[in-house]
């Protein structure tokens, strides 16, 4: 069947637009291809990676593959979707701003350690044989949307489980577990994030703020979120009532703009912790696309 060309082409006619949406596209393959050059240096400036080496790797790795996403969007014209993980790029941002800012491997051991609590109950939640499995069991059973699937357990789960409880219960978490228990008895009805360890901030605003990062959550992350939660997802003018055609280049200019932002800003922040001498590639980086990007 063919689409409706009121509500999507796969085509892009104007060609100023096609090559502006390449230029975009191609500068943040730009930063993706720098960043992954600054992973390695990460990783080599370090015999011994220490936890919070660890996640922060991590957060890198994933702030990536975000953006490289956005490059080969952008090229087709794709924008929209973007705004969903402008979000996600955010956080990672504010969540490594945190890290870096003070106390890193204490934190670093904090975001692990509630990793390590999300597995536990991923594998509860499918049952491995304790209490758990039967109350998000039943939730399952009972709903509707997922009465024709069937939830296997993976043969090794209690291996699995008992692992992950080797890694919290270990003496290396000991400050960490305690903190988590303390924290937990004084929030009981809220939920527990592990950047609010050790008298740390109760929000992501509030992360972001004690990163100096609020004007970036009040303007970007607040924009985004209309967007996470189809709140934001009718036009004016366009087609009737309201609903826009797809593949319409709005946000381009926006998501452009904020990833070379934050990238400049989050690459710099790794720099001067793991390789700072490695701050004239970074300035051959940024005056490549520093021009663009004004």
């Amino acid at each position: 069947m063919e689409p409706n060309k009121n509500i999507i082409s796969r085509t892009i006619d104007n060609k100023e637009l096609a090559n502006l949406l390449t230029k975009c596209g191609d500068s943040l393959s730009d930063c993706v291809n720098f960043g992954s050059n600054l992973l390695e240096w990460m990783v080599k400036s370090k015999q011994q990676p220490d936890n919070h080496d660890i996640v922060l790797g991590a957060i890198l790795r994933h702030f990536l593959e975000q953006i490289d996403a956005y490059s080969e969007l952008l090229k087709i014209s794709i924008s929209e979707p973007c705004l969903n993980l402008i979000r996600t790029l955010l956080e990672e941002f504010i969540n490594a701003s945190y890290i870096l800012q003070t106390d890193s491997e204490q934190r670093g051991k904090a975001f692990l350690y509630f990793l390590f609590l999300e597995n536990i109950k991923f594998i509860d939640k499918h049952g491995t044989g304790t209490k758990n499995e039967r109350e998000p069991n039943v939730t399952i059973e009972t709903d509707d949307s997922l009465n024709s699937i069937k939830f296997i357990q993976p043969s090794d789960a209690i291996v699995a489980r008992a692992k992950v409880m080797e890694s919290i219960q270990s003496p290396s978490y000991a400050n960490i577990h305690a903190e988590y228990i303390k924290c937990k008895s004084l929030n009981k009805n809220n939920i527990l994030k592990w950047y609010s360890l050790f008298g740390g901030p109760k929000s992501i605003k509030a992360l972001a703020d004690v990163t100096g990062n609020s004007g970036l959550y009040e303007y970007f992350y607040r924009y985004a979120s209309e967007f996470v939660h189809s709140t934001k997802i009718i036009s004016n003018g366009i087609y009737p009532q309201g609903i826009g055609r797809i593949r319409m280049p709005f946000h381009a200019q926006f998501v452009c703009s904020f990833s070379l932002t934050l990238s400049f800003i989050h690459f710099k922040k790794y720099i001067d912790y793991y390789c700072k001498e490695k701050l004239m590639e970074y300035s051959n980086f940024y005056a490549s696309l520093s021009n663009f990007h004004q």
